[in-house]
């Protein structure tokens, strides 16, 4: 799950992506999972927008050892580009 300033806006499952516009100015993000055996991870980060940029962002989970988290990173656009070329969109319904 992905959120925006205290409200979450998509999810998206295992390799796909999904995009949001959001307003010039300071916002925080935050990424979510739940891995299976029951453990939550959160990730954080602080963005400034400015109008008219895009910017790529990258979830991964890692698991080394007995230590699990989730990262949330800002990544290049070239490298944000081939990664939305290369995996399928992930289209988020509201919950009834």
């Amino acid at each position: 799950m992905l959120g925006f300033d205290g409200a979450w806006l998509g999810a998206n499952l295992k390799d796909s992506y999904f995009s949001v516009s959001i307003d010039p100015g300071e916002h925080h993000i935050c990424a979510a999972t739940q891995y299976n055996r029951g453990i939550k991870l959160v990730a954080l980060a602080h963005l400034q927008v400015e109008a008219g940029k895009t910017y790529f962002y990258r979830t991964r989970f890692n698991a080394p050892g007995a230590m699990y988290y989730l990262e949330l990173d800002a990544i290049d656009s070239d490298e944000g580009e081939y990664l939305i070329a290369s995996y399928p969109l992930s289209v988020s319904h509201p919950k009834n």
